[in-house]
């Protein structure tokens, strides 16, 4: 997973409230390590799952798997 991020801020000088530039930084996470984050902030619990469900023939079972997510 790929995101950017873009921090602004205010800060107080002399009385006066001034605008902060902005900045930005750019993150690249291992799905396995979203997954592991989403679960320290108490996100929710997910299940994810790859299958490589392009071109060839399946096995009967494979298919009800494919049929029984869709549904």
């Amino acid at each position: 997973m790929k995101f950017r991020l873009e921090v602004t801020g205010t800060a107080m000088r002399d009385g006066n409230f001034e605008r902060l530039g902005i900045g930005s930084v750019k993150c690249e996470v291992k799905q396995s390590d979203w997954a592991t984050i989403l679960e320290q902030i108490q996100y929710r619990c997910l299940l994810l799952i790859e299958l490589d469900a392009c071109g060839g023939s399946h096995s009967a079972n494979f298919v009800a798997v494919l049929d029984a997510v869709a549904t």
